[in-house]
């Protein structure tokens, strides 16, 4: 439900974006045509935010395990490192991207743990046991996003050609080509 409500609402802010609403005099039509694409400009620019991070979000599922008999999930990539970074460089720098790849994976600890509690899975399952490469900490996924940001409660601003979104303690920096964004930085911490 939550992958479908951010896309819906990326989709709504590019059609409203897109939508506008004309003038009839002449200085007011440029004016507000210099605004409507500005604004436009910006709800774009703020869809391909959310469209990134959801696409990010997306590298990781649910793989269930068992400890001492009950059923646990560890949440693991769907892709190796390298082809998660590969996937989403349409959409992220591929440095940036890889920050935040490794931002989410736990330590060798809960590594350790999640193989443990896979091998048990397969062996009551009487399956072979592949141990994974990585495993993400749950808690860390999505928490330092945009998400759950409405876009009148964000702050965008575009100069030389880079939009720079901010909200609560987040920037991101975005550049456009064509009609493409692509995430080429991300700072801070989303303050709660």
């Amino acid at each position: 439900m939550k992958k479908m409500s951010t896309l819906l609402l990326a989709a709504t802010l590019v059609v409203t974006a897109a939508a506008g609403v004309g003038c009839s005099s002449g200085k007011q039509a440029a004016s507000t045509e210099a605004k409507k694409d500005d604004s436009q400009a910006q709800r774009t620019a703020y869809a391909a935010v959310l469209l990134a991070e959801d696409r990010f979000q997306g590298m990781f599922e649910a793989k269930q395990g068992l400890e001492g008999g009950k059923e646990v999930a560890f949440y693991v990539p769907n892709k190796s490192q390298e082809a998660a970074i590969e996937f989403l460089s349409t959409s992220w720098d591929k440095e940036v991207a890889k920050k935040e790849f490794e931002a989410v994976l736990g330590d060798k600890a809960l590594l350790d743990k999640a193989n443990k509690a896979f091998e048990e899975k397969a062996k009551a399952d009487k399956k072979e046991f592949k141990p994974v490469a990585a495993v993400a900490v749950k808690e860390k996924i999505g928490a330092n996003a945009i998400n759950g940001a409405k876009f009148e409660d964000v702050k965008i601003s575009e100069k030389d050609g880079k939009f720079v979104i901010e909200y609560k303690g987040l920037k991101y920096t975005l550049t456009k080509n064509g009609e493409s964004y692509k995430i080429v930085g991300k700072e801070g911490q989303l303050q709660k």
